[in-house]
């Protein structure tokens, strides 16, 4: 199927039928085949549409409601002993985290430090910079989906463990 069948279009109403708004998928700043849509706060439902010329016999469609945190910093922190991770992070743009210790992770898979994943790559433009990794089961750091990561001047000293692992989903845009 072309990339151009995945485009939508979203229209955004008031509970009597008020037209509101509506946000297209082609002109966003997202890769093709997913999007993040800004549901307007006003809008009490709204309807997607897809216009596709050759529709396909198999169409699978899921639409998820989730929130994406924005200018998300965490610095000089530790975190320690935790059964699964020390931090995810499932669905953010602009985070930095710096100058931070991540150790003694295990427990319960991934057993890891930085988990970044949400699904459906929500993750974008992120720093990870002068952080300490040690002692952790299975990773230090995995960018499993997501786009656009900085991972900079990071220890990583976990001897049982794979330091930096990245995910077939994760990409990097210029």
């Amino acid at each position: 199927m072309p990339e151009e069948s995945y485009a939508y279009v979203a229209y955004f109403y008031q509970e009597d039928g008020t037209f509101l708004s509506k946000h297209n998928s082609a002109h966003s700043n997202t890769p093709v085949g997913w999007g993040l849509t800004p549901i307007q706060k006003k809008a009490d439902y709204m309807q997607v549409v897809f216009p596709l010329t050759d529709v396909p016999d198999d169409i699978y469609l899921e639409y998820w409601m989730q929130g994406v945190s924005h200018n998300i910093t965490v610095k000089n922190s530790e975190f320690a002993h935790n059964r699964r991770q020390g931090v995810t992070i499932g669905g953010a743009h602009d985070v930095l985290i710096a100058n931070s210790a991540f150790h003694h992770m295990g427990g319960a898979a991934p057993e890891l430090g930085i988990d970044l994943e949400a699904g459906y790559n929500l993750n974008h433009n992120i720093h990870i910079k002068e952080n300490h990794f040690y002692d952790n089961a299975r990773y230090d750091l995995i960018l499993y989906d997501g786009r656009n990561a900085i991972v900079e001047n990071n220890h990583f000293a976990s001897t049982r463990a794979i330091g930096l692992a990245i995910s077939e989903p994760f990409k990097y845009e210029k």
